[in-house]
């Protein structure tokens, strides 16, 4: 697993790249924010949770799932199917948690606890 950081890497600045144009040519609503700012603070927060996540957890989560893959723990370890299905059966979930954190969080009674997107009033909700 040598190639994670790369294959983030990637994913992030395409994604990233993928949103840059989508504001650009069909913005939401008017901006109350300067952009810079908003994407200034966004990127620092981007950088800067990784690398407080891997200071304060000594265990990496790939160094987690090699050991999971090893012990045979999980689900897809003990299913019988092709790594290329399992892979996208895997990729599906962890897109469908981050989902599921980003609705608990947003919530009405923990919009005022999450002062991320409460702190820009042109965020798109």
């Amino acid at each position: 697993m040598n190639n994670e950081v790369v294959i983030r890497l990637i994913f992030f600045v395409g994604i990233f790249t993928l949103v840059v144009i989508g504001e650009r040519v069909s913005p939401r609503r008017s901006m109350t924010t300067s952009k810079k700012v908003r994407w200034i603070s966004n990127l620092g927060i981007t950088f800067l949770n990784p690398l407080v996540v891997h200071l304060v957890f000594p265990i990496l989560a790939v160094d987690m799932a090699l050991k999971a893959q090893g012990g045979g723990w999980g689900l897809l370890n003990n299913v019988g199917l092709p790594f290329g299905l399992k892979l996208v059966i895997g990729i599906i979930l962890l897109d469908l948690v981050i989902y599921l954190q980003h609705v608990i969080f947003t919530v009405p009674k923990r919009k005022k606890i999450d002062l991320t997107l409460a702190s820009y009033p042109s965020y798109d909700r």
